[in-house]
């Protein structure tokens, strides 16, 4: 009889618990809505005026423009193959993450905050796709006034994730690309048997 009176009470408890963090998640995605920021999607050529960012800015209950401005380490301009172009800024370092399509060829503009000139930009793509229509990795120098720096990026063809890696000295900016719809979060992955004694 004991054991069931617990067993209720560790039920209720988990009730009620799981019921708080799913108006807590529901509360935080309402707050969220319209802000542009690390690992959220951004479609290329449907932002409003302004870039993929002018839902960021319009909500000043959040971040201030002011704020937004000062945790932005760098900006990129996105040209598609078909000439839409999204505006995207990179919060601490990381982009918020583009939807794009297989095989597409993007011309990336990238300005960096705080770079030096006299130190060469490393751009890495781990992950697939090719840069400047070559494998392997780039090296520019960033020009003295601005600090923008300019490649292609074409995106491989297959669904998954593509990344770029923009690094200087001990500092890195990470561009995040998708093709194809996100996996849910939780989905099982491939059955992996492990045999120890090979037949």
């Amino acid at each position: 009889m004991k054991t069931t009176r617990m067993v209720i009470v560790a039920a209720v408890l988990a009730a009620l618990l799981g019921l708080a963090f799913w108006a807590q998640r529901q509360g935080g995605a309402e707050k969220a809505e319209g802000r542009v920021g690390k690992g959220q999607d951004v479609a290329l050529g449907s932002e409003t005026p302004g870039g993929a960012n002018a839902g960021a800015e319009a909500d000043t209950e959040a971040v201030t423009p002011e704020m937004l401005e000062s945790l932005t380490t760098a900006t990129a301009q996105i040209v598609r193959g078909d000439g839409s172009t999204a505006a995207i800024r990179a919060i601490d370092g990381e982009f918020g993450r583009v939807q794009v399509d297989p095989n597409e060829n993007l011309k990336i503009r990238l300005t960096l905050r705080g770079f030096d000139a006299g130190r060469p930009v490393l751009i890495e793509a781990d992950n697939g796709g090719s840069l400047n229509r070559r494998a392997g990795p780039l090296v520019l120098q960033p020009p003295a006034d601005d600090g923008a720096i300019e490649f292609d990026f074409v995106i491989g063809g297959n669904t998954g994730r593509y990344t770029i890696m923009v690094s200087q000295g001990g500092r890195q900016e990470l561009l995040e690309f998708r093709v194809g719809p996100e996996p849910p979060p939780g989905q099982a992955g491939p059955i992996r048997i492990f045999n120890p004694d090979p037949a």
